[in-house]
């Protein structure tokens, strides 16, 4: 049984997620028929005069259980190909990804051969260098200098190569930039179009409980008046609730308890109505606001791990004098 109510729960915790993110959260049952009465006032005394206000009631529920129906199940809907976009573009953003990460792995490898020749090269005149200063030849020596030639050749060879890799991987990592934010940008425009279709049709529904709720008002103000009229033609003043008597002697007031219930649900429809149209532009908004923040981190981190590679490179043809003059001092010793 335990396990039974946790998977009851677990499934009303992600059905009430899905509602959420279609934005028709509590329309998928009475919900907001219920919401209207809370704290009408108004309502509440119109309907103390029995069987023919709650017959009516009842069959207001029914009207409005049936459009929030259709705005829930347009919600749905929506979400779903709303999602299919949203799929899309990620789909379009990856292999947007992967193409530059091919190319760029392509440039590294071919890169990284031809470093580990040119250090090579390098590493063999250091030898050659250290070498012949540790036999106490002379730094002016021919073969020295020739050597330190050869590595001043192999230091703007290795400069020119590490920047000619620096400007192909930026103007790689700048064209996936520009198309990352150009896809995002359609896919922005796609996104708003498709909720303002979303909104268009769902705000026709919301128009169609106005009227509902109105014309309840305009039913249940005939059945009052009847209520009153009748009961004082009988002369059954004692049958009539306490708060309706008022009635009685102001003609008005059954018209302002019945405008005072219009307004109250009228209001309550309106503020679910913009509550769905605040939520699914906040949702876009949200969406390509935290999109274009991820690209910007990326596309930073990305510039300097390319920035940092190439600086640790050219820092290890720097250094390559000293570990050549570290090893020859171990092998003496």
């Amino acid at each position: 049984m335990e396990l039974q109510a946790r998977s009851q729960k677990l499934r009303e915790e992600e059905n009430a997620k899905r509602l959420s993110v279609s934005f028709v959260e509590h329309l998928n049952e009475h919900q907001l028929y219920e919401s209207l009465w809370n704290g009408d006032e108004d309502g509440r005394i119109l309907m103390m005069i029995g069987e023919a206000a709650n017959d009516l009631a009842e069959e207001y529920d029914n009207d409005i259980f049936e459009l929030t129906q259709e705005i829930y199940k347009l919600g749905l809907e929506k979400y779903e190909e709303r999602q299919r976009e949203i799929d899309k573009f990620h789909q379009s953003i990856e292999q947007g990804h992967l193409e530059i990460q091919q190319m760029g792995h392509k440039i590294l490898e071919d890169f990284s051969k031809y470093k580990d020749t040119l250090f090579e090269e390098a590493i063999s005149c250091h030898r050659i260098i250290e070498a012949r200063l540790m036999r106490g030849d002379d730094a002016e020596n021919e073969e020295v200098i020739k050597q330190r030639d050869t590595l001043d050749r192999i230091t703007t060879q290795f400069d020119d190569t590490v920047n000619n890799v620096w400007q192909q991987l930026m103007s790689q990592e700048l064209q996936l930039h520009e198309a990352t934010e150009e896809t995002t940008i359609n896919f922005q425009r796609k996104m708003q179009e498709m909720i303002a279709k979303f909104v268009e049709q769902a705000q026709t529904h919301f128009g169609q409980l106005r009227d509902v709720a109105v014309h309840f008002s305009e039913n249940l103000n005939e059945i009052v008046s009847r209520f009153i009229a009748t009961k004082l033609a009988m002369q059954d003043i004692k049958s009539i609730p306490d708060p309706l008597r008022i009635c009685i002697e102001d003609r008005e007031a059954i018209g302002n308890l019945i405008a005072g219930m219009k307004d109250t649900h009228t209001q309550k429809i309106d503020e679910r109505e913009d509550r769905l149209i605040q939520r699914s532009k906040e949702f876009v908004e949200n969406m390509i606001c935290e999109l274009n923040k991820d690209e910007l981190e990326r596309n930073r981190a990305k510039i300097l791990e390319i920035n940092t590679f190439l600086d640790l490179v050219t820092e290890n043809l720097q250094n390559l004098q000293q570990e050549v003059q570290d090893e020859l001092q171990n092998n003496e010793n």
